[in-house]
């Protein structure tokens, strides 16, 4: 690089609180899909396996 910036670098400046909703809205995002994915592939438990394994029954 020639000391010029290229035109696809973005610069984005946020406060730290909304900086921390935003992550925290990603991690929940991401839990979401991993259930779906979980899902898909069969990975489930009845209420009642569920209960169990923490021990709710």
């Amino acid at each position: 690089m020639s000391g010029k910036f290229s035109e696809d670098v973005v610069a984005i400046v946020q406060g730290l609180a909304d900086y921390e909703k935003t992550i925290e809205k990603l991690q929940f995002v991401k839990a979401v899909a991993q259930g779906l994915a979980d899902a898909r592939e069969g990975n489930v438990l009845s209420v009642a396996e569920a209960k169990k394994s923490l021990g709710l029954d």
